[in-house]
């Protein structure tokens, strides 16, 4: 098992998607990648991260649904996922006991979202 705690990736030329193998990542509280050339889909993994307080995929090229996982991670207290072309309904976030911030405007006004 590894012991990583932060993963942080910002303005760089990295391709390809976010692996699912980071659900093996337990100790991990920060996931970083902004401004990126990631992409793809995000893996549903966030229930497995249970020490993730800070999530930060904003001004990258991830597609598809916002996986359902995200919003039963408990430890989060910061999401910012804009300016991606992300899809899907949006839960409450009441289920997030421990959110301070969450940046999804952007993202939500795109697709039509609601709150």
């Amino acid at each position: 098992m590894f012991k990583t705690e932060i993963l942080w990736f910002f303005g760089t030329s990295l391709t390809g998607s976010l692996p699912a193998e980071l659900a093996g990542l337990v100790n991990l509280q920060q996931l970083i990648s902004f401004e990126t050339a990631l992409s793809g889909q995000l893996p549903d993994i966030f229930t497995s991260l249970k020490s993730l307080q800070r999530l930060q995929l904003a001004t990258s090229n991830f597609t598809g649904t916002i996986p359902p996982s995200l919003f039963l991670a408990q430890a989060l207290e910061l999401i910012s996922i804009e300016e991606n072309k992300l899809t899907g309904k949006l839960p409450t976030l009441v289920t997030l006991p421990a959110i301070r911030k969450c940046f999804l405007i952007f993202v939500m006004l795109l697709r039509g979202w609601h709150f």
